[in-house]
């Protein structure tokens, strides 16, 4: 025959105590771990893209993703812009309006559309946030600006259901980039 005997413990301050500060040491380390990864997953990267386009019409006049950049807050595109002459065609300055940050980077006036397929219908988002003060920048003929800058933030939740995105200015030149370009390489 076996005898169970049973006590009723109560814990003492100091147990108690050494309890709470077990539980939050846990609570602060899932926290941390949480926070790491976040800031994994918002990690910086930049991408340069090579394009050439394919007719000499589209290479005198372009505008042209080349640069992609996730900082710390942000995803921003680079694109330039020629203004260029096609045959004996007589050229006038381009002028894009937009705002000037106060480090001189010119963010032009944008629509941001995406769709499904390259043969889709567009979808136009929200427009991106300006900053910065009001601007024009105007473009000469034969002569190009290689420092356009546009936010993508906007299109983050869109990569993995959308295939295309465009950037259209304010005088609806465009441009169109594939949204698997905005993810880390």
């Amino acid at each position: 025959m076996s005898t169970t005997v049973s006590e009723n413990k109560q814990l003492s301050v100091t147990d108690y105590l050494r309890l709470i500060t077990k539980a939050l040491l846990l609570l602060l380390s899932a926290l941390f771990l949480l926070l790491s990864m976040q800031a994994e997953s918002q990690r910086t990267w930049s991408l340069t893209i090579s394009v050439e386009p394919a007719n000499s019409a589209d290479r005198a006049r372009g505008f042209i993703l080349y640069y992609i950049n996730q900082d710390e807050s942000s995803l921003t595109g680079t694109w330039w812009y020629e203004n260029g002459a096609v045959g004996d065609e007589t050229l006038s300055p381009i002028t894009i309006k937009g705002t000037k940050t106060a480090d001189g980077v010119f963010w032009p006036d944008v629509t941001l559309q995406v769709k499904n397929e390259v043969t889709g219908s567009w979808k136009t988002l929200p427009k991106p946030v300006s900053v910065g003060t009001r601007a024009t920048l105007t473009i000469e003929p034969n002569s190009r600006n290689f420092d356009l800058r546009v936010n993508l933030d906007l299109f983050k939740p869109l990569i993995h259901t959308h295939k295309v995105g465009r950037i259209i200015l304010e005088s609806g030149q465009s441009s169109e980039f594939e949204l698997k370009y905005l993810v880390p390489p």
